[in-house]
């Protein structure tokens, strides 16, 4: 079991800087850093504060639920709609922190 610095750069996603075998690993990697772990192949983010979350949520299913539009202008999309209280706008800058939009 070992966290490794990674120097390699990244072509697109999220860019991690350890490499991890199992979640087992994480108490070692220093805080504020994106962990690439290789038991699951999923990358995780220490906060400051020490706190690992998934950089990324779990790819869902077409079992989910709709998002809920909240429109202001009638049929067409604007700006200022809400799909589950967030913009397009928000979503499509998310999207883009995340390296999933160029």
């Amino acid at each position: 079991m070992a966290a490794v610095t990674v120097t390699a750069t990244m072509a697109a996603g999220v860019v991690y800087t350890v490499r991890t075998d199992t979640s087992a690993d994480f108490p070692s990697v220093a805080n504020d850093k994106y962990i690439y772990n290789l038991a699951d192949k999923l990358v995780y983010y220490k906060d400051v504060n020490a706190i690992v979350k998934t950089a990324l949520p779990v790819s869902q299913t077409t079992a989910v639920t709709s998002a809920t539009l909240t429109t202001n202008l009638g049929t067409t999309l604007t700006s200022t709609d809400t799909m589950d209280g967030y913009t397009l706008l928000q979503v499509v800058k998310a999207l883009r922190n995340l390296g999933l939009l160029q």
